[in-house]
């Protein structure tokens, strides 16, 4: 039995009010029933703008062309009940989608408004909260539990409608990697349990794309391709041709999939193509690899999109060239390999050369010593409400240095504490420098019409504090940071009005004109994509550089490899685990990055895809 297409898009453009540049444009694809579609690309490219147009309420102010079927009606011309209870959709900011207190009135808000009777209501969330172990939160405040519980609550009120479609913007944006590769399982089980057609839109690739039945492949408000998983090497490898550079989140991508394009890219064969042709000019760049033992390295292999599959091609790859070394007379060129592939390797933690302060300067930037903090406001506070105990911290000067942990282990908390705007009950707290810090919701930070003006508003704080720059001056500085932070093309739009990425980084760009000594980042890459994630560690380093010490709270492991000195983890009230950031990650086995889970026991030392290739290559 063929499946319908549950929704369907025929050129659909839009633009937002009082602008020129449309921010979709020719839009048109299909999602058959039961299917599970993941929308990427970069930040801005439109992808939550798309979302919104799957449900009739939710579709933006703006100019609309273009035809939009839910199974063959107009999503336009769907009756409020029917879009209400078919389509459901779990926006990208949670936190304007929770509209009562408590958790169970949340669970039962949508129902109530389609006036269900009580029996209904009370059998529906009763079945929610079950499926989804809500049990020990149900009757807590809703701002009194963690974001990825959040996140859950939200899922579970969209699917109390029995919704045929379920559409979520970048679900998992606030979560830790263990709660996001479980929040994943859970799409997947509604998925196939209930034969419920999901749609995502994401940045966090790596545990979502091996899920995906399509992938549509956004920029710049199109679509560029729609492929299977499978496909999407080849179809990242025909953008860099077609556009002489990289796909705008292809750092995002599995590990494996990137790894299966780099050692193509090395190799210089077609991605996928098992039958290629010898040519004078064929092989590795560098000359060393030829034509047949191409063949060997794609003879039988496919695109890996998971680590098993990502693996077993690694092994394979490593196997040959290997075996080409050894037939060459060249056994040390294979020094870069594990021995065996099921042993764990010993690689010795890097030295971290230590500059001893000058006399009298002390050799951290915030010290914290036996603090605990808890949000109860009694005298005699219960050791149980504790969100931090008898924690010990000390951030060296002039680094960059990750706080990680699961939703709810006080990673947010302790960052507030540092930053001065909560006082420990217990311990103490130093500081060496003037401390800014920028909160998790970007959104909390805005007050002005555009733009440019909420950037040039930091120096209307200043001025009353008698710091005064003349108008010229605050405009090149604005200028500049919208420059640094490619906003230079929405200067002129309501904040509100920008996307999840684009706002986070109009919030940074905020914080970094306050020019602090030491900067507090709360999830600072939430939202954004993999290219300006690069770009971020960029302006991170070059402000560490220019002796800034950078603190931050991150889910984003691949970033932390990328950017950090240093990363420590909390758990259970206090800092378990901290040290060198090569160090800290070659150490654990699962809160690592996926390169390192990928080539473990196969490759020595890798932390990334790079790492790798450059090892079975060197």
């Amino acid at each position: 039995m063929i499946s319908k297409d549950i929704i369907r898009f025929e050129n659909v453009s839009f633009r937002y009010p009082n602008t020129t540049k449309k921010s979709l444009e020719n839009i048109s694809f299909s999602v058959k029933e039961g299917e599970f579609a993941v929308i990427c690309g970069a930040s801005g490219c439109g992808k939550s703008t798309l979302a919104n147009h799957f449900k009739k309420a939710l579709i933006p102010f703006g100019e609309c062309e273009g035809d939009m079927y839910f199974y063959d009606k107009s999503i336009k011309d769907l009756d409020d009940m029917q879009s209400a209870l078919r389509i459901g959709v779990v926006q990208q900011d949670t936190d304007a989608q929770t509209v009562t207190d408590k958790v169970y009135h949340e669970l039962a808000f949508g129902l109530e408004n389609v006036a269900f009777k009580n029996d209904e209501i009370y059998r529906r969330v009763t079945e929610m909260s079950e499926y989804f172990g809500l049990g020990k939160i149900f009757r807590k405040d809703v701002n009194s539990i963690s974001g990825g519980e959040r996140q859950i609550v939200a899922l579970a009120s969209v699917l109390a409608m029995h919704p045929d479609l379920l559409v979520l913007d970048e679900p998992t944006a606030q979560l830790d990697p263990i709660a996001a590769a479980r929040f994943m399982d859970m799409l997947v089980r509604i998925n196939q349990e209930f034969g419920t057609t999901v749609v995502v839109t994401e940045q966090r690739l790596e545990g979502i794309i091996p899920l995906a039945d399509k992938i549509i492949l956004m920029e710049g408000g199109r679509i560029y391709d729609i492929c299977e998983p499978k496909a999407l090497a080849s179809a990242v490898a025909r953008y860099d041709k077609d556009n002489n550079s990289a796909y705008p989140v292809y750092r995002s991508l599995p590990a494996s999939i990137r790894l299966y394009k780099e050692v193509g890219d090395m190799c210089s064969v077609p991605y996928g193509v098992n039958d290629v042709k010898d040519s004078e000019n064929a092989g590795r760049r560098d000359g060393r690899i030829n034509p047949t033992l191409r063949r060997k390295i794609y003879a039988s292999e496919s695109a890996p999109v998971n680590v098993s599959e990502g693996r077993r091609f690694l092994k394979n790859v490593v196997e040959i060239l290997r075996s080409e070394s050894e037939n060459e007379g060249a056994e040390k060129k294979s020094g870069g390999y594990e021995s065996k592939y099921e042993t764990e390797d010993d690689v010795q933690p890097l030295e971290v050369k230590k500059e001893l302060p000058e006399r009298g300067k002390p050799d951290f930037a915030i010290k914290a010593k036996d603090i605990s903090f808890s949000y109860e406001k009694k005298k005699k506070t219960h050791e149980d409400t504790y969100i931090i105990k008898k924690l010990e911290i000390k951030i060296p000067e002039n680094s960059i240095y990750a706080i990680m942990g699961s939703n709810g282990s006080g990673k947010t908390t302790l960052l507030k504490l540092l930053a001065g705007i909560y006082k420990p009950q217990k311990g103490s707290i130093k500081t060496t420098g003037k401390v800014t810090y920028l909160a998790q919701n970007p959104v909390s930070l805005f007050t002005e019409i555009t733009v440019e003006d909420e950037l040039a508003e930091i120096f209307a704080t200043y001025e009353r504090k008698e710091i005064k720059l003349p108008d010229a001056a605050i405009i090149e500085k604005v200028s500049e940071m919208l420059e640094l932070l490619h906003l230079t093309d929405v200067r002129k739009h309501n904040p509100y009005d920008l996307s999840g990425g684009q706002k986070q980084r109009l919030a940074l760009g905020k914080a970094l004109l306050t020019e602090p000594d030491i900067l507090l980042l709360d999830e600072p890459t939430k939202g954004l994509d993999a290219a300006y994630k690069a770009e971020l560690a960029r302006l991170l380093q070059e402000k560490q550089g220019q002796g800034m010490t950078v603190i931050i709270v991150s889910h984003d492991i691949e970033f932390v490899e990328c950017v950090a000195t240093h990363a420590a983890l909390i758990f259970d009230k206090e800092i378990r685990v901290a040290g060198d950031k090569r160090e800290f990650f070659m150490e654990n086995r699962y809160y690592t990055t996926s390169a390192r889970v990928l080539s473990r026991g196969i490759v020595q030392d890798a932390l990334n895809v790079e790492e790798i290739v450059e090892r079975i290559f060197e």
